[in-house]
């Protein structure tokens, strides 16, 4: 990308961002105005070049002009993550005139990888979103600038892939952000080491990784030089490791809700009563099993709607997590709905043969070429260093070739001594609250007389 277009996108970005900053704190009736205005034109592109909403509205008998307001979209089919990943085609817009970038999801909820083709727009744009969340962050830190901030993702994850995206767009200078990028691949004790010797202000994580990296820690009682900020995202912090994180070494605690299909859809608020939501960019309903709004503090199932991205549209689409809307405003100002519980998803820790401890997202993202042709899938720990890899396959995929790549990257990362079955199976059941388990630890048998 030549300098002049990259100095353009920048100066761009940085505008978009500061005034992005107060959205979270406009009139409800203007921020509704705005989020129904990107509703009725999302809504008119996805009738005029995607396949499956167009079919979909013709079968109900809608036009485009039915849909005024973000409640409207409920009267589009409920979208399954699997129906997306089986059929990307059907929900990719046939209209030229924008670049794309694929993105895929981690599969770490349980259902296999997804390819979600962002407009290069669109996708550049969550960068001045990202100005909402960064602006908690500054708070917390009681700085604006000069930030030192290290990111412990997986070396090929899509967090990675998003920020290389981005940072070839948009230039930050180091006297502003200093970012050290650390692979969650590494053993403990380097990603330790690296910390240490870095000083990070903000460490970025995935929630999982959080909480086992500072149990890792506290159980062998090393030197750990802690970030005055840790952020994190993609699985739950649980909270006893939110307690350990904040009491021993005094870190406050902010997280994002994001994904591929929705983008930057909320933050948590530094009162920490829950996430806002940017519902002018993804309009969120909570939903019980049959795909009806439930009233608000009320626990449902999350169904999104991009409002943004045109390359692959995502209208009312079964997000894969639980959560309920607060009631009320909160008590900080901003006048964006906050999602008052949020039960996503939850990383698990392998136990392996040999006495080391995995989490299953570092399984999952060393297989993540192999899971793009699963449809769902369910690791089943039978006892430390045996485990049954339950799949579903796409169709048309080779089952034979399926298992034995699978077996050979799931290696990498297991053992010699672990055991490790891959089961081929036709459906994996969801259970009643409606979130598959990825991991499940099978009950030992009971001791005889017991």
């Amino acid at each position: 990308m030549g300098t002049a277009k990259r100095v353009f996108d920048t100066a761009g970005i940085a505008w978009r961002s500061l005034r992005g900053r107060r959205i979270p704190y406009l009139p409800l009736d203007t921020l509704t105005r705005l989020q129904s205005d990107r509703v009725r034109g999302i809504v008119r592109h996805a009738y005029e070049t995607v396949p499956f909403y167009r079919e979909a509205m013709d079968e109900r008998g809608l036009r485009p002009q039915d849909f005024r307001t973000a409640d409207d979209l409920a009267r589009l089919p409920v979208v399954e993550g699997g129906l997306v990943q089986e059929h990307p085609e059907r929900f990719t817009s046939t209209a030229g005139g924008f670049g794309v970038q694929p993105l895929h999801s981690t599969g770490t909820g349980g259902l296999g990888r997804r390819c979600v083709l962002w407009d290069d727009e669109a996708l550049l744009g969550q960068v001045a979103t990202g100005g909402r969340d960064r602006a908690v962050l500054y708070r917390l830190l009681g700085k604006h600038w000069g930030l030192r901030r290290l990111s412990l993702f997986p070396a090929e994850s899509t967090t990675r892939a998003v920020i290389r995206y981005q940072h070839g767009r948009v230039h930050v200078p180091r006297f502003v952000r200093q970012t050290r990028y650390v692979s969650l691949g590494l053993p403990y004790d380097v990603i330790v080491e690296e910390i240490n010797r870095f000083r990070p202000e903000v460490i970025y994580s995935y929630g999982s990784v959080a909480e086992h990296l500072c149990r890792y820690v506290a159980d062998r009682g090393m030197v750990f030089r802690a970030p005055r900020v840790w952020v994190y995202g993609a699985d739950r912090l649980s909270e006893e490791g939110r307690s350990l994180i904040r009491e021993r070494w005094g870190c406050a605690i902010l997280s994002t809700c994001q994904s591929v299909e929705g983008g930057r859809m909320g933050f948590l608020c530094e009162r920490d009563l829950g996430f806002h939501l940017n519902v002018d960019l993804c309009a969120v309903r909570i939903v019980d099993r049959d795909g009806r709004d439930v009233p608000a503090g009320q626990t449902g199932e999350i169904v999104i709607s991009n409002l943004i991205n045109r390359a692959t549209v995502i209208l009312n689409y079964r997000q894969g997590d639980r959560g309920a809307l607060a009631p009320g405003p909160c008590r900080c100002g901003r006048t964006l709905p906050l999602l008052e519980r949020l039960e996503g998803r939850t990383s698990e820790v392998l136990r392996l043969a040999d006495g080391r401890e995995v989490l299953d997202n570092v399984l999952v993202h060393a297989c993540k070429e192999v899971l793009k042709g699963v449809i769902q899938f369910q690791i089943v720990e039978e006892r430390p260093g045996s485990f049954r890899w339950r799949i579903v396959p796409a169709t048309g995929v080779d089952r034979e070739d399926l298992v034995a790549a699978l077996r050979a990257h799931a290696f990498d990362v297991l053992g010699p001594k672990d055991v490790l079955v891959v089961e081929v199976v036709d459906r994996i059941e969801v259970p009643e609250g409606g979130k598959l388990l990825h991991v499940v630890r099978q009950a030992s048998p009971p001791s005889p007389g017991s």
